[in-house]
């Protein structure tokens, strides 16, 4: 294996491509870690479970609204856009992305097979440099949730003369919950919503509703709850054109989470049919009902390994200390903005099993920052420089908001396995 740097993506200077070729045959976890942590390396890495995201996509394709045409499934990029994972998505079928900016929705249009309406431009808040972008790109599908908001949307509308213009009003659905109430900042009232929708429709273009009942939301009926409101609403206008139901299903972190994915698609499935009559209305024939799924296909599919950079075990209050190559300012930086909790274990860099005694940590990133930690953990007591520290579902979010901090602008390598 050579040393020498990796090549970067044109798309994203910050993303670093597999450290070797992607092996041609099936290769599990444990080989891909094998092939690439016992080499003396220092890097933090991803190992991509590539059969695992199409798996995920195709779970969802298979049992969110089955056997309606007008059902389609959305990535949400935020997530995680490293352009092969991007791929992977387009790979497995994914019917479109959802976008919050220019870049994302210039990066969209750089995958091959993708086109304007693949992109959703549905962050509800937009530069107005990013709406003139994305019209000269053709794109139809956007979202808002302020008369602001709107008047922008329709004013590059008369400048473009796009057709077939299509304008989601984003309600407010309050989820106690979610781990990340979104609904704290974006989202309207029921009231806003019908006289957005009045407006839209008296430019010429077509109005939608979209909701989002919050990430890592543990409750499956708010989904339920979320299409009720969205079918008072459109009862009030005779119908929408399009429905976005949003995502924020949850995933098991922790050891002792469990969540039964089924029941949530049941709670969207059976009341999204009882509804959709009156939801769609007249506007039934161009029906669009659309899920956004960033976290729960992509969180699973990765596993995080950051090296033990080095130890201090002679600390004056007895505590053993590690400096690991990661941290809050990069992948972990939800630590401290959504105080998430990450559970850690260890790979060892030379091939020995781990000790089964535990010990206590204080965990350390790599930047000259005293808040770059990680908190106290119980990990191998034989912990030794040139080991991994690991974090398992790992794919959602931990690279995508890093920050280049302290010249730390590399990205975590990826490796993919199991292709």
């Amino acid at each position: 294996m050579g040393e020498s740097e990796p090549p970067r993506s044109e798309v994203n200077p910050r993303f670093r491509s597999d450290v070797a070729p992607r092996p041609t045959n099936s290769e599990s976890l444990d080989d891909a870690m094998e092939r690439v942590l016992r080499s003396g390396t220092d890097e933090t890495y991803c190992f991509l479970n590539e059969g695992q995201v199409k798996a995920n996509v195709e779970f969802f394709k298979d049992n969110f609204l089955p056997g309606d045409p007008h059902g389609a499934l959305l990535y949400a990029m935020k997530a995680n856009s490293h352009p092969r994972i991007m791929q992977l998505m387009v790979e497995a079928g994914i019917d479109g992305f959802d976008c919050a900016s220019r870049h994302e929705n210039e990066q969209v249009l750089a995958l091959e097979g993708m086109e304007a309406g693949n992109v959703h431009f549905n962050n509800p808040v937009k530069k107005s440099s990013h709406l003139v972008n994305a019209f000269s790109h053709g794109v139809s599908y956007y979202t808002a949730q302020s008369k602001s908001g709107v008047e922008k949307i329709l004013v590059e509308q008369t400048r473009s003369q796009l057709k077939d213009l299509i304008v989601a009003v984003r309600l407010k659905t309050f989820n106690k919950d979610a781990k990340i109430n979104l609904s704290s900042k974006f989202g309207c009232s029921p009231t806003k919503a019908v006289s957005l929708i009045k407006r839209i429709r008296s430019a010429g273009a077509k109005a939608g509703l979209a909701m989002h009942t919050g990430s890592q939301n543990l409750n499956p009926y708010s989904y339920a709850q979320g299409i009720e409101l969205m079918k008072q609403v459109a009862e009030k206008v005779g119908g929408v054109s399009s429905a976005n139901l949003g995502g924020g299903y949850p995933v098991p972190y922790g050891p002792t989470d469990h969540f039964d994915i089924w029941e949530y698609l049941r709670q969207v499935n059976e009341t999204m049919e009882e509804a959709k009559a009156v939801i769609f209305g007249k506007y039934a024939e161009e029906a669009r009902i659309l899920m956004e799924l960033g976290r729960v296909l992509v969180a699973n599919a990765v596993d995080l390994a950051m090296p033990v950079l080095e130890m201090d075990e002679n600390c004056e209050d007895g505590k053993k200390e590690v400096y690991v190559g990661d941290g809050t300012y990069h992948s972990f930086s939800d630590r401290w903005i959504h105080d998430w909790p990450y559970y850690y274990h260890v790979y060892t860099g030379d091939g020995r099993k781990p000790s089964k005694t535990m010990a206590r940590y204080k965990l350390w990133g790599q930047t000259c920052d005293s808040r770059d930690e990680l908190g106290e953990h119980n990990l191998p007591a034989d912990l030794r420089e040139g080991d991994f520290v690991c974090v398992k579902n790992a794919g959602a979010y931990m690279d995508s908001q890093r920050s280049g901090f302290n010249g730390f602008i590399d990205g975590p390598i990826y490796v993919s396995y199991n292709v």
